[in-house]
């Protein structure tokens, strides 16, 4: 018998993908993703036009794998601690939320996303104050970016405009919270188990609603190449973006093919 495990595991996890991927266009429909803020504009195009993207790598597939397993592993930590110390809990008048679907009626373009964890101070039942956080998984090069002896002082903001995304979306429904007032990463180096939170300033949000804001300024035209907006981090975005294989940057050193997918478009 000669199987062959590793291709198994590959198999899984595109159809794993393709599975997702049918949920998100049933909840994104027209919308725009939050986790996509900070990111070139280019890209909010060409999934506005519907263009075909990359096909993900198996490389690619495993460490999107581990950054799902892994936030999903720090939530239900989390609601298993809320569980297990339920009546301090309670006491506090404090509440967690995780995975919830948020959408704008109002922002434009229409967003949309799921925030990883909401802890809600409810002391004041009139005033329902929101802790937010966001769980990442990154390497050793780029933790050492945010966290080592000599952190980059210019690191890429996409991260902190996606957590003020989610803030407007939770402000503006009401739902959850009345008002966001903290909010923070917080980041798993995956090649030696560190994990450190890094605060984002209540700035994001005006910072995020400017982001959605300005994109309505291409009149869905396509984005011209141009310097700090498209793209915005052409050192490392262009290399890894999904639509590399249709766009023409010319920050793009290795021309992507686009391989046979059903999650490709």
């Amino acid at each position: 018998m000669n199987l062959n495990l590793i291709d198994m595991f590959s198999d899984f996890l595109k159809t794993v993908q393709e599975d997702n991927q049918l949920i998100r266009d049933v909840e994104y429909k027209d919308r725009f993703f939050a986790s996509n803020a900070g990111l070139c504009y280019r890209k909010l195009y060409y999934h506005e036009q519907g263009m075909p993207k990359n096909g993900i790598s198996d490389n690619g597939l495993r460490n999107m794998r581990l950054g799902t397993v892994f936030g999903a592993d720090f939530e239900r930590a989390i609601g298993w601690y809320f569980d297990k110390y339920h009546n301090e809990i309670k006491k506090k008048n404090l509440k967690y939320y995780s995975e919830e679907f948020l959408y704008s009626s109002h922002m434009k373009p229409a967003v949309g996303g799921h925030f990883d964890a909401l802890i809600v101070d409810e002391s004041d039942e009139n005033h329902r104050k929101g802790y937010l956080y966001d769980v990442k998984t990154t390497n050793v090069f780029k933790y050492g970016k945010l966290f080592g002896k000599k952190p980059d002082e210019k690191p890429s903001y996409n991260y902190e405009l996606q957590l003020g995304t989610y803030a407007i979306l939770l402000e503006e429904s009401k739902e959850y919270c009345d008002e966001v007032v903290f909010m923070a990463n917080i980041y798993l180096n995956k090649d030696f188990g560190q994990m450190q939170m890094k605060e984002v300033g209540n700035i994001w949000k005006e910072h995020a609603e400017n982001y959605w804001t300005n994109y309505i300024n291409y009149n869905g035209e396509e984005p011209a190449i141009q310097v700090k907006a498209v793209p915005f981090y052409p050192a490392w975005e262009c290399d890894n973006c999904s639509y590399s294989v249709i766009c023409d940057s010319p920050h793009i050193k290795k021309r992507k093919v686009n391989e046979t997918s059903k999650f490709s478009k």
